[in-house]
């Protein structure tokens, strides 16, 4: 990534930080042998929860969530080769992940966390919880989650799972501010772009990310490790049965106008793997877009719910609650060592 490139992403960043209003610390965190290191963006203080983006995307996607979470310590992982992490050699995505994230928390000094996770995120998660329970209390997964064999094997893996189609993807998908407006209306978010609810900030720093970084061909290289053009590799993704057996209790919180599975899709998850389910019939893939206020309350109620008593206890489907006030602190962004980036 040119030096130039990463100045302009940095600056959208920025804006976006400010449009927000929240002091954002930035770590980045050696990846030791899984490998190399990933940036983290804090905000808030209280108990510690992870925030992990779907594809393409990056940390700050979560700021108008995490806005609202002022008593939470919101810890946004930036995962390799997104935004401004360093890129992987992918060779065992499952330890590999789950080694990367162990390294966040023990960098931070944090030895448990909640977690949510979006999409290809979600999968993050689950790798972690398998390899470490003891570090996840509870995980809520945010939109139709990757790597989940019963779920709908998501189209544009195809295309990058393929070195040439992949190639072409690549170049294709680095849209200008119009181009982001387009893309959120195709993952569900329809109504809150034509209403200009998603501020115009939102386009233009997502529009920055994938034409000023390096995020797409580093997502095309992950997607190869995981999948093919007929599904996921062996051992990449997760059986029901699978997710049924983990410790860590699963939360679903679903936007039902996500393309990516049908609300009838999540209540068969739910069902099979005994986790609740969220519905909100007027969002999209990424739903705090589409109302930050009552998802930051949705994750307030998921991690006060008291953990479940032994693996694939199930637990009842439930439906929308009520918003939450905005909160807005400050503005700035400081790296870890308290010095303000520039």
């Amino acid at each position: 990534m040119a030096r130039h490139d990463r100045d302009r992403y940095r600056a959208a960043e920025r804006r976006l930080i400010e449009h927000h209003g929240v002091e954002v610390h930035e770590h980045v965190v050696p990846g030791g042998a899984a490998g190399g290191a990933v940036r983290v963006l804090e905000t808030g203080s209280g108990p510690a929860t992870l925030f992990v983006h779907g594809s393409p995307n990056a940390a700050a996607t979560w700021l108008g969530l995490a806005a609202r979470l002022p008593e939470r310590r919101c810890l946004m992982l930036e995962r390799p080769g997104a935004g401004l992490s360093e890129s992987v050699s992918w060779a065992d995505h499952r330890d590999q992940t789950a080694q990367i994230q162990a390294a966040v928390l023990d960098h931070l000094g944090v030895d448990k966390v909640d977690a949510v996770g979006s999409s290809f995120g979600g999968l993050y998660l689950l790798n972690l919880a398998d390899a470490h329970p003891e570090r996840v209390r509870r995980v809520l997964l945010v939109g139709a989650p990757g790597g989940l064999s019963s779920l709908p094997y998501p189209a544009v893996f195809r295309g990058l799972s393929l070195p040439i189609p992949g190639f072409i993807l690549t170049r294709a998908l680095r849209p200008d501010v119009d181009g982001a407006r387009k893309m959120f209306e195709q993952i569900g978010h329809q109504e809150s772009v034509r209403s200009r609810a998603i501020a115009p900030v939102e386009f233009e720093w997502y529009s920055a990310l994938l034409r000023h970084t390096d995020t797409l061909p580093n997502l095309a290289r992950e997607v190869r490790a995981i999948a093919t053009p007929l599904g996921y590799r062996a051992g990449a993704s997760w059986t029901n049965r699978q997710l049924a057996g983990l410790v860590t209790p699963i939360d679903l919180l679903w936007g039902d106008r996500d393309p990516f599975a049908t609300p009838a899709q999540a209540d068969a998850l739910a069902a099979a793997i005994g986790a609740r389910v969220t519905h909100h019939p007027s969002m999209g893939h990424l739903p705090w877009f589409d109302d930050p206020a009552r998802i930051a309350d949705e994750v307030e109620a998921t991690f006060m719910v008291a953990p479940r008593e032994g693996a694939g206890a199930t637990r009842p489907v439930s439906r929308p609650s009520a918003g939450a006030a905005d909160f807005l602190t400050e503005p700035g962004f400081v790296r870890h060592d308290g010095s303000r980036a520039r």
